[in-house]
């Protein structure tokens, strides 16, 4: 209800001007309403310098593209595979282990015994990555933050993917 009274009072507040300002004729035939011009900063800054004052319009955004390099988006998009490729590298060690694989890894081997465990170090491992290329970007080594970021998603595509072939060789054995 409180919509529908919103809209009739800035409905009301829109054409009520137009109506107003009508000179009172009500052959319509003849009057075509006056379409709705509202001037943009640049006239409005010519309109106050013609009254002899000199007025610049504020923005409230102004973008700093001086700062800005090309390649910034392609490591967000590294970021995010960071986090892809650790999450699946996970799901298929946990399916592993549960199809009856040990793992490989020694460093890993006591984590993967906890399914959280497992899954905190995964998601550590994907931080670790990204806070360290975040933190050679920032440093401006900006080259070699996408390279360590490709190189890392890289080296974690290949383990998930030998995880995924293994347990293929586990599915087959079962059947």
């Amino acid at each position: 209800m409180r919509r529908y009274l919103l809209l009739a009072v800035f409905g009301t507040l829109i054409v009520a001007p137009s109506v107003l300002a009508a000179d009172g004729d009500t052959d319509k035939s003849t009057t075509a309403p006056a379409p709705l011009v509202l001037p943009t900063g640049a006239a409005m800054v010519a309109a106050d310098a013609a009254n002899g004052t000199e007025v610049t319009p504020s923005l409230a955004y102004r973008p700093d593209h001086r700062g800005m390099d090309a390649r910034r988006p392609i490591l967000f998009a590294l970021h995010g595979a960071t986090g892809i490729v650790q999450a699946f590298d996970g799901m298929t060690t946990l399916k592993v282990l549960r199809a009856g694989g040990i793992e490989a890894n020694p460093l890993m081997s006591g984590v993967v015994t906890n399914e959280r465990g497992l899954m905190a170090a995964k998601i550590g491992a994907a931080a670790a990555t990204i806070i360290g290329t975040e933190t050679l970007w920032h440093h401006n080594h900006r080259t070699a933050a996408l390279i360590v970021s490709m190189v890392a998603n890289s080296a974690m595509a290949a383990v998930a993917n030998h995880n995924s072939q293994v347990l293929q060789r586990f599915e087959a054995s079962a059947k």
